[in-house]
């Protein structure tokens, strides 16, 4: 007489390994994910503190002149335009455009 094997004996085992290996592969996608998003909120707030950084000193007038020139202003696409003087500055990153 023959005895009858238990095939389902070793099944839970490769099930559990399947399962955690599905697992390890979501883990390391959301951390993935995570890690992005700190890196770009890094950035953000770089870009944020030097944008404050060149407002304050266009505010305060801390500017750094870049020249001389004329603006010109169309309404609405009409063909008579405005030119007015202006002094060119950059603060930062901003160009700015200042009434003489």
């Amino acid at each position: 007489m023959r005895k009858r094997v238990n095939r389902k004996r070793g099944a839970i085992l490769v099930e559990t390994i399947v399962a955690f290996v599905i697992l390890l592969v979501v883990l390391i996608g959301v951390t993935a994910l995570i890690m992005t998003s700190i890196n770009m909120n890094r950035k953000a707030a770089d870009t944020s503190e030097s944008m404050e950084t060149a407002i304050t000193s266009i505010e305060n007038g801390q500017l750094e002149s870049a020249g001389t020139g004329t603006m010109t202003v169309r309404i609405n696409g009409s063909s008579a335009a405005v030119d007015i003087p202006v002094n060119v500055g950059t603060a930062g990153d901003f160009v700015y455009f200042k009434v003489q």
